[in-house]
């Protein structure tokens, strides 16, 4: 074979793009290997921004979520109303009639009550009697100080208007006691937010991991079929050198073989790039039957963006726990579940208390009287009370471990965070360099080959392949950096900042 028929089979070899670069290149008219270049109509491709857009208006995690808020907002106004004003009205109607046939010196022969009436007969019939009972409003108030007031109005008696003044002078007494309740009602309807806002910074970060997943896989997917394309055109080569009586028949079995591997591997990318798409389907609550991707020219800036890698050089851990401290969630509420513990064993410890109630009444109508009293009343071998303060000392000791352990686990979540961005660093200038490297003996082996020097078309093919993994390693090398970004924004509380926008747009975390 002439070396101008090899130059040709070649060039048509190298001409394959080498890199994802030059495969965005092309031009919609011109074929490309990769099916997923390929894109038509029914394939939605999605941007990270779109990803948690829709995260946010489709996950029914998060819908239950808001669902749960509309309860726990009701449960706050509840408990808010505990000094509010409460008024039940009465309204009564009696109705009593007797019927009364008699003997002389004798009983009733019989006698019925129906509904409140009795009815009777005998001899001799009187008139029944019929009592109206009116309406009657009981209205109820306690104040801060423990101090509960009841009005009681009902004009159809003698004292028409009763008041009842109860003020406790030790258990039930004082502002701190009675608040209690309602300062544990706030700080709960705090932590139930910061509940929600670790509920979206989980599934933030997750879908932005799974989304670059499916990136990593789609790109995977097309370094298969770029290798497999390079293989098919080697075998027509070799297959030329073979009819040419240039080689042994028995090298295309070799080529075959490579191929039969390379197309079996290709499968395993394939159902993992469905696996992707299915995992990433699911977390947005999506139908699976959705043909989603990656807009290839996201992947390219994967491949050719810069990674600000001097941002995170010089950063400490230490520098960034602060801020992690102020911003995690359930470091926050940690913080809150102690306060609350505190709040319970105030109400514990003060049920132990004696109950030295000082109470007066008052009645006015058509007869008026007053009253005033002190009492005074404790409760003897009722283990409850003290169960109930052991077990709210006991609370607020755990509440105290478990904010040292969440402290403890921040610190060190931090620190392994930033050091897997500074290895996926490593990892990306490690990858850089095998790629420009990989490149270049790619051009030294063309070269050589051309010139007619030694060197062996299996080999430039070989350095060939080695380029486009080159490339892929480095692309998943800064896909990794992105996840370990966002797992740093996660462990500093800093996630829900990036997408603000989003956040704010949905209006999960909407305080009406």
């Amino acid at each position: 074979m002439s070396k101008y028929w090899c130059m040709m089979v070649l060039m048509g070899v190298i001409s394959i793009p080498s890199s994802f670069a030059q495969a965005q290149a092309l031009q919609p008219s011109q074929p490309e290997s990769s099916s997923l270049s390929q894109l038509d109509s029914s394939v939605v491709q999605l941007t990270l921004s779109d990803i948690v857009t829709l995260l946010l208006q489709n996950s029914r995690q998060l819908k239950n979520a808001a669902l749960d808020r509309i309860v726990q907002r009701q449960q706050l106004r509840q408990a808010e109303s505990t000094f509010s004003p409460q008024v039940q009205p009465l309204l009564g109607i009696g109705v009593s009639q007797t019927l009364s046939n008699s003997v002389t010196g004798s009983a009733p022969l019989s006698s019925t009550t129906v509904g409140g009436a009795t009815a009777g007969t005998s001899d001799e019939v009187s008139p029944g009697t019929i009592i109206a009972r009116g309406a009657q409003v009981t209205g109820e108030m306690r104040s801060p100080l423990g101090t509960r007031l009841t009005v009681t109005v009902n004009p159809f008696e003698s004292q028409r208007l009763g008041v009842t003044v109860t003020q406790p002078l030790l258990r039930g007494a004082g502002r701190r006691v009675n608040e209690a309740p309602v300062n544990q009602a706030r700080l709960t309807e705090t932590r139930n937010q910061l509940e929600l806002r670790q509920t979206l910074t989980e599934q933030i970060t997750q879908a932005g991991v799974t989304y670059r997943a499916l990136a990593k896989a789609q790109e995977a997917l097309r370094i298969q079929q770029v290798s497999l394309a390079s293989q098919q055109k080697q075998l027509e080569f070799v297959q030329v050198l073979v009819n040419a009586g240039r080689r042994a028949r028995s090298e295309l079995v070799d080529v075959r073989a490579s191929i039969a591997a390379t197309e079996s591997q290709l499968v395993v990318v394939q159902n993992a790039l469905e696996q992707a798409k299915s995992d990433l389907l699911n977390l947005l609550d999506l139908d699976n039957n959705l043909n989603i991707a990656v807009p290839q020219t996201l992947i390219a800036e994967f491949q050719t963006g810069n990674i600000p890698a001097e941002s995170y050089q010089d950063i400490q851990a230490a520098a960034l726990l602060p801020k992690a401290y102020s911003n995690r969630p359930e470091y926050l509420q940690a913080q809150l579940d102690i306060k609350i513990a505190e709040l319970a064993g105030v109400v514990t410890r003060d049920n132990q208390r004696w109950g030295l109630d000082l109470q007066g009444t008052a009645g006015v109508g058509d007869t008026s009287q007053m009253a005033a009293g002190i009492t005074l009343t404790r409760r003897f071998g009722d283990q409850e009370l003290e169960t109930n303060r052991r077990q709210s000392d006991v609370d607020l000791q755990k509440r105290q471990n478990d904010l040292a352990r969440i402290t403890k686990d921040i610190e060190l979540e931090v620190g392994d965070r930033l050091r897997d961005i500074n290895s996926a660093l490593e990892q990306i200038a490690s990858a850089k360099r095998s790629t420009e490297l990989a490149q270049r003996r790619l051009e030294i082996a063309t070269e050589r080959f051309r010139r007619g020097r030694d060197g062996d078309l299996f080999q430039v093919i070989s350095l060939q392949n080695d380029v486009v993994t080159a490339q892929n390693e480095e692309v998943n090398a800064k896909i990794s950096f992105l996840d370990a970004a966002a797992r740093l924004d996660q462990a500093t509380g800093a996630t829900l900042e990036t997408w603000q926008s989003q956040v704010e747009a949905s209006g999960l975390l909407a305080v009406p």
